[in-house]
């Protein structure tokens, strides 16, 4: 394989680990439309989406360490399901949750700026 095949599989696990992250919380999105077992297709396409973010995931373990990967996935999952629950369902968040919410985007930032791409 030469340099430009390894970068070119590099980049496109990148990609593929930042999708499957937006891809996770819309997964979610749908799961707490659903209501439980309420909404079928909300639910149905909601676990639909996770078996291919599970998919993409094993395809991103093959460029970028599991230990970077798992943590930008859930690190990043995190905030922005909490964001989107604070923006679209209403959540109350406290000023403390903001505060940690912070401290792992910035964690998020630093291994993504230590990780060589």
């Amino acid at each position: 394989m030469t340099e430009t095949n390894i970068d070119n599989e590099n980049m496109t696990g990148w990609f593929i680990l930042y999708s499957i992250i937006a891809l996770t919380v819309i997964a979610n999105a749908f799961l707490k439309i659903s209501g439980g077992l309420e909404q079928k297709y909300y639910l149905f396409a909601g676990l639909v989406i996770l078996t291919i973010v599970n998919f993409g995931y094993s395809y991103v373990l093959k460029t970028i360490p599991i230990a970077i990967a798992y943590t930008l996935w859930s690190g990043l999952g995190i905030t922005l399901l909490t964001i989107m629950g604070w923006l679209i369902f209403k959540e109350h968040l406290t000023t403390a949750q903001l505060l940690w919410m912070g401290v792992i985007i910035i964690g998020c930032v630093g291994l993504n700026l230590s990780t060589a791409k």
